[in-house]
């Protein structure tokens, strides 16, 4: 939808449409989910453990910003974040997951020299095209269906996956 835009229009920046911040280091870190580590502890580009308390819940965001960069990840259900991990929430967040996961270049943005490195202010000052109340009308119009569906389905597969090991441990 906005192709030729992204590339060639750019007339703001990722703190223009987004809050970035950088996750913390829990107190608490275990290596497998149990009845009081419930909560996934999310690291730049997977699950790192689990905790017994929750940093966020509500829609975000993830990159790494030490190490593992560029990969994107999306949560809505409680998690803790890291602190080698930006937390990015926006309320264009469809279409900022979508900029971030397919043109954004990560590794001109390391700053590290022996561990890749990417600071919190240039990741809020990389240029980018921001569309107009319309473009956004239309495209949240468009993608906010599909995305609920994505998380609707998420969510349904780990109830699955419960009933499978709970299965699984009955019969074997």
């Amino acid at each position: 939808m906005f192709d030729i835009k992204l590339k060639q229009y750019l007339n703001g920046t990722i703190q223009d449409i987004a809050k970035v911040t950088t996750g913390k280091r829990p107190k608490n870190k275990y290596t497998s989910k149990e009845m009081n580590n419930l909560y996934p502890i999310i690291g730049a580009s997977k699950i790192i453990g689990y905790t017994d308390a929750f940093l966020y819940n509500e829609s975000i965001i993830t990159t790494g910003r030490v190490g593992t960069h560029g990969v994107i990840q999306r949560y809505r259900e409680p998690v803790w974040v890291s602190d080698n991990s930006f937390i990015i929430t926006s309320k264009h967040e469809d279409y900022l997951y979508e900029l971030l996961r397919n043109f954004i270049n990560f590794n001109a943005l390391n700053t590290g020299s022996t561990q890749p490195l990417i600071t919190q202010s240039d990741l809020k000052n990389i240029d980018i095209y921001i569309p107009s109340k319309k473009e956004f009308s239309l495209f949240e119009f468009r993608t906010t269906a599909l995305t609920d569906k994505q998380f609707e389905i998420k969510r349904q597969n780990q109830i699955l996956q419960i009933l499978k090991s709970q299965l699984l441990s009955k019969y074997f």
